[in-house]
């Protein structure tokens, strides 16, 4: 990264996009530069190989599936990198929705909005509601690093 890296004085904030796993090596390079990280795009994406499966919200048994092996560890890793990570985007959607993913292999069985499933509903509204998380409509931009 430090070969394509511009210098501190271009860079504000260190970003990545989380599907399925945490990127590791971005969050340690802005902690070497001391730089807080925007977890830019998320959505629970499962995939084995080339194979993409099942991530619909609306069916309870995935539902129950995505929030134990992708909401706690997405959650786990914001909260164990507190120090820089300070923003993340989630995106709520029916992929499908939208012509241009529609041949797109990994989001053709997602839908990954919140309000489909009761059960990630209520555990998302509860984990958000916490300590350490600030939502936008009551974000106080002074407090946002510099």
């Amino acid at each position: 990264m430090q070969k394509w890296y511009p210098g501190d004085e271009y860079v504000d904030w260190c970003a990545y996009s989380y599907f399925g796993q945490p990127d590791q090596v971005m969050i340690e390079f802005a902690r070497m530069k001391g730089k807080p990280v925007f977890i830019a795009e998320s959505t629970p994406v499962f995939q084995k190989g080339q194979t993409y499966f099942d991530a619909d919200i609306k069916k309870p048994e995935i539902a129950r599936k995505i929030w134990d092996e992708w909401f706690t560890k997405f959650f786990s890793v914001i909260e164990e990198n507190s120090d820089v990570v300070k923003a993340f985007s989630y995106i709520n959607v029916e992929w499908l929705s939208q012509p241009m993913w529609i041949v797109n292999v990994t989001f053709q069985q997602c839908d990954s909005r919140i309000q489909q499933s009761e059960y990630v509903s209520n555990h998302w509204k509860e984990k958000v509601s916490g300590n350490g998380y600030i939502h936008a409509a009551e974000l106080d931009w002074s407090k946002l690093p510099q």
